[in-house]
């Protein structure tokens, strides 16, 4: 694991350095192409919207796509996004722009990646300060199931014991009808879930995955892989971004959280996780309407009063 954490402090300095890279080599306009593709921007992990829409464009990069619709300035010759719609700049310390393509956390800087038919861009400003890296992200659903990282290739895999197969294969069936055909239900493996062949979603019970040493690493970690939520003597613990505890959920609940060990890859893995059957079923449930978990990092559901609290919890939260 510590080489996954060393790749999370290399991904960091990576999205700071390499905003631009080899842009020379895209054409910024194909001004007889139109796609659509879709742009969220937002602050504070999601908390605050400022734009939101699907948009017919000719834009031939993601940065193209940024500055087409909205106010943009950058700094280091081009090569950092410092501030959108007047927010971030030199007065905004340890705080930055972060962005995602289909739920996947950009490695390439932003006038260095092609805009794609489809895609689902996302920007959000938030603090960097004594917080994890997030690599994936559970807010662009459908994505990264359907177009990911690979446009049309892309190998969808759910993972969960006999006992869930009902709920498996109903989500086969929502994301075969947005489009993507290529997906496998399978048996949990731990070899599985530390050799992921694609985009991954691991469904079942606390009960049935907490021996899984991979999940066992990722759950000892507490909030190093940006997971936002602790399990601890099947209590969950539902974290803000710097890993304080902000609900403690004895009872029946449930989460949906994103993780990967580097940023670009297509291989995320999402965890839909009840604490019962009841909890299992309610976030399960979600996944139904992406409206319900759009612009999200993560979410938790408490059975009891049906409440979903985006994760990481705000500050302030109790």
């Amino acid at each position: 694991m510590k080489a996954k954490w060393f790749s999370l402090i290399l991904s960091i300095i990576l999205m700071f350095v390499f905003i631009s890279g080899c842009s020379d080599s895209l054409e910024n306009k194909d001004t007889d192409k139109y796609i659509q593709a879709d742009l969220l921007v937002t602050t504070g992990f999601g908390g605050e919207v400022l734009y939101d829409k699907s948009v017919s464009t000719n834009a031939g990069t993601v940065l193209d796509f940024l500055e087409e619709c909205t106010e943009v300035t950058t700094s280091s010759q081009g090569k950092f996004v410092e501030s959108i719609n007047n927010i971030g700049g030199k007065n905004t310390p340890q705080s930055s722009w972060f962005y995602y393509i289909n739920g996947i956390g950009a490695l390439k800087g932003a006038d260095d990646l092609r805009l794609n038919n489809g895609d689902k861009v996302w920007w959000d400003f938030h603090t960097w300060d004594g917080i994890p890296m997030y690599n994936a992200v559970i807010g662009s659903y459908p994505e990264p199931f359907i177009n990911g990282d690979n446009q049309g290739e892309n190998q969808v895999f759910i993972l969960c014991n006999e006992e869930y197969h009902d709920i498996a294969t109903s989500l086969k069936s929502f994301i075969n009808n947005q489009g993507n055909n290529d997906v496998q239900v399978k048996e949990i493996t731990n070899e599985y879930l530390a050799n992921r062949k694609g985009p991954t979603i691991l469904i079942g019970l606390w009960d049935d995955v907490k021996g899984l040493e991979y999940i066992n690493q990722l759950n000892d970690a507490q909030n190093r892989g940006g997971l936002n939520f602790w399990v601890d003597n099947n209590e969950f613990h539902f974290l803000d971004a710097k890993g304080n505890i902000k609900y403690s959920i004895a009872d029946s609940c449930g989460v949906i959280a994103a993780y990967s060990e580097g940023m670009g890859t297509n291989q995320p893995l999402w965890l839909v996780i009840g604490s019962n059957l009841q909890g299992l079923n309610n976030v399960a449930s979600l996944l139904e309407d992406p409206n319900l978990i759009a612009g999200q990092y993560g979410v938790g559901v408490v059975s009891a009063s049906q409440e979903i609290i985006a994760l990481p919890v705000e500050t302030g939260a109790r």
